[in-house]
This record gives structure tokens, sequence and C-alpha cells, in this order.
């Protein structure tokens, strides 16, 4: 499938550096090579992009190595040379609730560490 991110729909400021797609490719991410934001973009449009949500990953630029997301979208991860691993909790952009709402801390952690063990 191919997208098109308009002139005026630039994507960063900077050129792409790392793109992931989620399990059902409803979702594209995107990084910089200036590596402080990352972009969530929906792909269910025929042609274009639309952007979703922005991801800080910090303030202090890096090289984003990886961008992945994990099997039921619900976590987005990357690592940067800096050596850091960050993961953002993403609520359902499909849903538009918090995938964590009521869920207990237990349940939580346990399912972080499901979804980041493959990575660790």
């Amino acid at each position: 499938r191919r997208w098109v991110v308009r002139h005026k729909e630039k994507a960063h400021s900077s050129r792409i550096a790392c793109l992931a797609c989620n399990s059902d490719g409803s979702i594209l991410a995107s990084a910089s090579k200036k590596g402080t934001i990352i972009r969530l973009w929906g792909t269910e449009q025929s042609d274009r992009l639309v952007q979703l949500r922005e991801l800080r990953r910090g303030t202090v630029g890096a090289d984003i190595l990886s961008i992945s997301f994990s099997p039921r979208s619900d976590l987005l991860g990357c690592s940067s040379d800096s050596g850091t691993v960050h993961l953002f909790a993403l609520h359902s952009e499909k849903e538009g609730r918090d995938f964590w709402e009521g869920m207990r801390t237990e349940e939580r952690t346990r399912h972080v560490v499901e979804s980041i063990g493959a990575y660790v």
C-alpha cells in the first residue's frame, strides 16, 4: 500500500529515520533524524496519512534505532543510541478510550512485561 504525506502535512521537520506499522497496518509510527518526537499516523484513508497523535521521546536529540508496537497496539516502544528504551501506553485510537481504564496495577504490570519480553 502506498500513502502520501502532502507538503502542507509535513511529517517531521527533518528527514525520517525510522518507521513501523502496527500488526493490522492501521497505524504507522514515524521518527525523524532529530529523534525527539514520534508521530502516529492513521492509514485507513485511501491515499493519505492522518496524524493521530504525537509522542515526545525527550528534548535532547538521539538516533532512533527501532520502533515497535505491542501485538495489541496498546504499547509502543522505541530504542535510541542514548542507551534508553521508551515505552508509551497508547489508548485505543479506534475506540476512543484509555486501554488501561479499569485495570489493576498488577494487570498493567503483567501486560507490559508480557509485551516487552521478546525485546529484553
